[in-house]
């Protein structure tokens, strides 16, 4: 949902910017469609298809599961800023600043299948209808997916089977804000003489 904020000057900033839980959360149902997880329906969805440092589902890593972590990272497209200015009435516009944020993704699998199941996903995030689903929100996954490494991991002095899949992530972004528009202006012009013409100009 779009984030407003009022300063104490009258100033409004709105941002069309996602909360870091609406990111994954668009992609634990995008995640658990594909693996066919139900999360209607099944109890255990949110352990099956978790995002990370969460408190609650704690991982059950009885069953094959993946975790999603989301980290916002910087590169030459997160740089740039485009501003354009649009009239709001006599006295204030609408300054809006387009942007593209960058997002690392991390998708970790636990599980006996885990490396058999990220590598399912790499070819499966590709589909048109998980473009689709992210696009909804102006956010585009990098089609050039490495591939996912396999790195088992000591938990309670138990090895576990676990597969990482590296994603990267571009989401369009348009931030708001009002400035104050010129009312009038004056124009003096000078010339080796002294002062030629007064020009007034209002808005």
């Amino acid at each position: 949902m779009p984030i407003t904020q009022t300063f104490a000057d009258g100033t409004t900033f709105t941002s069309t910017a996602l909360e870091l839980d609406e990111l994954g959360g668009m992609l634990q149902d995008v995640l658990a469609n594909l693996l066919g997880v139900n999360v209607a329906t099944d109890a255990d969805a949110y352990s099956k298809v978790r995002l990370a440092w969460k408190d609650q589902p704690a991982p059950v890593f009885g069953i094959d599961s993946v975790t999603i972590q989301l980290t916002e990272a910087d590169d030459h497209y997160a740089i740039r800023r485009e501003r354009r200015l649009a009239q709001r009435n006599d006295t204030t516009l609408d300054a809006t600043y387009h942007s593209t944020r960058v997002w690392s993704i991390r998708l970790i699998f636990y599980g006996p299948n885990s490396y058999r199941r990220a590598h399912m996903m790499r070819t499966a995030l590709r589909l048109p209808t998980v473009h689709d689903a992210l696009a909804a929100s102006n956010v585009y996954l990098v089609p050039a997916i490495p591939a996912p490494v396999r790195s088992p991991e000591l938990i309670s002095a138990q090895w576990w089977d676990r597969s990482d899949l590296a994603l990267t992530a571009y989401e369009g972004v348009a931030d708001t804000v009002t400035v104050a528009a010129m009312a009038s202006a004056e124009v003096l012009v000078y010339d080796e003489t002294g002062l030629q013409a007064d020009i007034q100009a209002s808005a």
